[in-house]
């Protein structure tokens, strides 16, 4: 990557004029996100990773994944806990971090383009999440066990193009990208592109010194390859956690045309905020890869031909997905492509890049000026538009979807605290409920031992202790003690619609299966009933 100076005083003025205006823009548009709905919903995902930020704060670690399943992971939660040790709720914390992560993403891509001498691919970085939809900013900025990974791969990026040695480019590629398509798969669609065009550009390098640059990849290889191979050691000997399973995929060609008939599912939330049509997103996408291509092609650059290339056999791969697309944000396919934003800047960035280097006299100059106060003029429409119809999408983003428990946080963490006094009043030891925003939430909250019997709780080491562990006062989330049999103990109607069952000491599942509702479920598994 080239350093060059900017062009003269007015251009760079007009260009930190521009830079200021879209870093307003950027943080209105968070700011909006977070107040307006980050902290006034939640969902089992995030309560999840409200007890995950609670429990790796107090240096307890359970599983290396999202509780319950074999990808991503709750290392997004700890910077939640710290703000919430600060003494922020959670249900203000954890958004908060995630909005934080979410803008200095853009913010750390929009200094390496600046540092590299392409203000127009800086001012692109803070002006794409104005550009897009109020669905994407929504998906983006929840927390969602995925940030780790797109924060890594963001990371990689910036070292990847901006490091001065280019040891360092491919190392940080290798070593943090690896990483971070380990944490969040989706991440490959951002780190492959950046690895292909670092290593190209820089192969004459590369092939001087093969010997070396064998041994640097070696090296960094083993971050992700560690984190690979511990991840398979813990799963084999705790297979019995794995409640969820892991990401589905097939390379069936019937999935893979199925998928890319509805390609505007995957891609719908990445259409641009003045025209929110999931065609236009297509369209943007197609067209953008075909102009690449062309440039590639015109300007005889392989690095930039084969970037394109990779992103575009990656984009193929993930539409062999076999996961549920539902209407609505918690389910929609965008997830699945969730770092394509972050792509597409680079192939501007590469593209830009590319243009510069093999630039002629008889080309004349870049009309930067203009480019500036074009991006502004779009970024600042947008900005305005996505404001007021912010309200509006929000509310119907929210759809009821199977699965997904939603909840406001600040009555959750009421409900928690009344249940709280009565979990410490009756010297309780667990409280068994099947709603899974309470027994996340609570745990998190105030530290109640908590469990989900029937439906899939995905803290499978809570589960074989229900199995195991003799326990003699368990508060039940049931109505009344008509639910609770005679032999499962002595029953006493408690506040806050729970009862509290006392018993001789015996395995918590033992005693939940003699209460209706409550059976102890693991997997497909559940305890057979005894009454």
């Amino acid at each position: 990557m080239i350093e060059e100076s900017l062009t003269g005083p007015r251009t760079r003025r007009i260009i930190w004029v521009g830079a200021g205006v879209l870093a307003a823009g950027l943080l209105i548009d968070q700011l909006r996100a977070l107040l307006s709905f980050g902290r006034s919903h939640t969902d089992q995902d995030q309560t999840i990773l409200w007890y995950a930020g609670r429990e790796l704060l107090s240096g307890k670690f359970y599983e290396p994944n999202f509780f319950g399943q074999r990808y991503n992971t709750t290392f997004e939660a700890i910077p939640g806990a710290l703000l919430h040790a600060a003494g922020l709720p959670w249900g203000t914390a954890l958004p908060a971090a995630t909005t934080l992560l979410v803008t200095l993403i853009w913010v750390l891509l929009a200094a390496t383009a600046y540092r590299l001498g392409q203000p127009i691919a800086a001012l692109l970085a803070l002006a794409a999440p104005l550009l897009m939809r109020v669905q994407y900013v929504l998906l983006f900025d929840a927390p969602r066990g995925v940030l780790a990974g797109d924060c890594a791969a963001a990371l990689a990026m910036a070292i990847g193009l901006a490091a001065r040695r280019h040891q360092t480019r491919v190392f940080s590629l290798v070593a943090i990208g690896g990483l971070a398509i380990l944490w969040d798969y989706a991440a490959a669609l951002a780190v492959v592109p950046v690895l292909v065009y670092v290593v190209c550009s820089d192969w004459p390098r590369y092939r001087r010194r093969a010997g070396q640059t064998v041994r640097l990849v070696a090296v960094a290889t083993l971050p992700p390859l560690a984190w690979l191979l511990f991840t398979i050691t813990w799963w084999s000997a705790h297979h019995s956690y794995l409640i969820y399973p892991a990401a589905a995929s097939s390379l069936h060609w019937s999935v893979w045309v199925n998928n890319f008939d509805h390609l505007s599912a995957y891609v719908s939330y990445f259409a641009p905020a003045l025209a929110p049509v999931a065609g236009v997103a297509v369209f943007l996408l197609a067209s953008g890869i075909v102009l690449v291509m062309v440039l590639a092609v015109r300007r005889r650059s392989l690095p930039l031909l084969l970037a394109n290339c990779s992103l575009l056999v990656l984009l193929l791969l993930a539409l062999t997905s076999t996961s549920a697309l539902l209407p609505g944000l918690y389910l929609a396919g965008s997830r699945i492509l969730l770092p394509l934003p972050l792509a597409a800047w680079f192939l501007c960035f590469a593209a830009l890049d590319t243009a510069k280097r093999t630039r002629t006299q008889t080309q004349g100059p870049p009309r930067t000026n203009q480019h500036v106060i074009a991006i502004v003029v779009v970024a600042t429409m947008s900005l305005i538009v996505t404001q007021i119809n912010f309200s509006t999408v929000a509310t119907r983003s929210i759809t009821p979807t199977v699965g997904v428990s939603i909840a406001n946080p600040t009555q959750l963490s009421a409900y928690c605290a009344a249940l709280t006094r009565v979990y410490r009043s009756t010297d309780a030891q667990l409280l068994a409920t099947n709603n899974v925003n309470y027994a996340y939430g609570c745990a998190a909250d105030d530290g109640l031992n908590t469990l989900i019997p029937t439906f899939y709780d995905r803290r499978g080491w809570l589960i074989q202790a229900s199995l195991r562990e003799p326990i003699q006062r368990i508060l039940v989330s049931v109505p009344n003690c008509s639910y609770v049999a005679p032999s499962a103990g002595q029953c006493t109607p408690e506040p806050v619609n729970v009862v509290l069952v006392r018993s001789h000491p015996v395995p918590a599942a033992h005693t939940l299966d003699r209460i209706t509702g409550a059976h102890v479920m693991l997997g497909t598994w559940h305890l057979p009933n005894t009454r």
